[in-house]
């Protein structure tokens, strides 16, 4: 005999821009720029604006990537430009997103970097782990460790185009 378990499963819409910079802050400060001569812009490049996904019952958004990125690449030492113009690294978010399958959530943050010079190369910080409690907070601090694990790789790609452009 079958059972169903049909049922509505509602989304709660929550933003987590604040409580994720509460856990970035600073974290990333491990990654230092070794270039003094590269600018960095950070844009806002993603097709789904705002939204960060759907997972664990809640529909999350974060409005403030492209700044808090910014924000911790000028505490890594890259300098940020005001604006763009032919020397300026032109850093895009494309997406950030949590998605769940089964007992898994993945969390994803992808970038496109375009240096003056060069092909354009995405980056992208992601983490799987189970979701031991299921819970928002979980969630956010996964947000926070991809954030501050994409700020180590971008500075580290950074540092590598600058010494091979001089």
């Amino acid at each position: 005999m079958a059972l169903s378990l049909a049922g509505c499963v509602t989304q709660e819409k929550k933003a987590v821009d604040s409580a994720v910079s509460t856990r970035v802050s600073g974290k990333a400060a491990t990654a230092k720029s070794t270039c003094s001569s590269n600018q960095v812009i950070v844009e806002d490049g993603r097709l789904d604006g705002n939204a960060a996904g759907v997972a664990l019952g809640i529909d999350a958004s974060m409005a403030n990537a492209p700044s808090l990125l910014s924000s911790e690449l000028g505490r890594a030492g890259v300098m940020i430009a005001k604006t763009s113009n032919t020397d300026t690294t032109v850093i895009v978010v494309k997406r950030v997103y949590i998605s769940q399958a089964l007992e898994a959530k993945k969390v994803n943050i992808v970038l496109e970097v375009r240096a003056p010079g060069m092909p354009p190369k995405i980056i992208r910080g992601t983490e799987t782990s189970v979701m031991w409690w299921g819970s928002l907070e979980e969630s956010e601090k996964a947000i926070a460790r991809v954030f501050n694990n994409t700020v180590v790789l971008l500075v580290t790609h950074l540092n590598m185009s600058c010494a091979r452009t001089g």
